[in-house]
């Protein structure tokens, strides 16, 4: 009804799962992807599975970013090179930011080999940073992909929209008059949401949500 207004987004682990993504090491799922206009992605715990050499060659492949905010280099103490902690996106003159979050306790869930040189941080103070930024630089509208169950409670004053993701629930819940969804797993379902803007008055509304 909307195929102009149709945004695609993914809160993470889209390469592992299913057989066909497994052997080409999440290569068919991009492609997918892309071939939908995709316009973000998280990273998730399991997009670590082959390495940091794999996440590279497959950003290579991507028509889109991978996005997290709070995955930091020990070393140099800054944000790790292959993902980014934002992106924006125009859909119908609407000025969309996609802030990325992956849940600080989720490093313990991947081969330590894979995430020797980096922390996962609370995401709380790079998502609120992220999205004053994003306001101050013409964003109508701040998603959040966040791959964990739950963004903490603080950050839902400075988002419209969370997509969670990792914990395999369905979530259809509320906070601060802002969605926050997740969608079971292994495509059983799709977080959807549907949002008006108002361009004369900046109001954002949901007149439906479902999962």
């Amino acid at each position: 009804e909307n195929n102009e207004g149709f945004i695609l987004t993914s809160s993470g682990d889209m390469w592992q799962g299913s057989a066909d993504s497994n052997i080409t090491r999440g290569r068919l799922v991009i492609d997918w992807l892309n071939s939908l206009s995709c316009q973000a992605q998280a990273i998730g715990n399991h997009e670590f599975d082959w390495g940091k050499e794999t996440i590279q060659n497959n950003i290579e492949l991507m028509d889109f970013p991978l996005l997290a905010c709070n995955i930091i280099d020990i070393e140099t103490k800054e944000l790790v090179d292959y993902v980014k902690p934002f992106t924006t996106s125009t859909i119908n003159g609407l000025n969309i930011g996609f802030i990325g979050s992956i849940g600080s306790s989720l490093k313990s869930s991947i081969l330590l080999d894979n995430v020797r040189d980096v922390n996962f941080i609370d995401p709380t103070e790079n998502i609120i940073k992220s999205s004053n930024y994003l306001k101050q630089n013409g964003a109508d509208v701040i998603v959040l992909l966040n791959h964990d169950s739950f963004a903490g409670i603080e950050v839902y004053d400075y988002i419209d929209i969370a997509f969670n993701g990792h914990s395999h629930t369905y979530e259809n819940s509320t906070f601060n008059n802002v969605p926050s969804m997740q969608a079971y797993c292994n495509g059983k379902a799709v977080s959807y949401v549907k949002l008006n803007f108002d361009y004369t008055t900046n109001d954002i509304s949901f007149p439906s949500k479902n999962v």
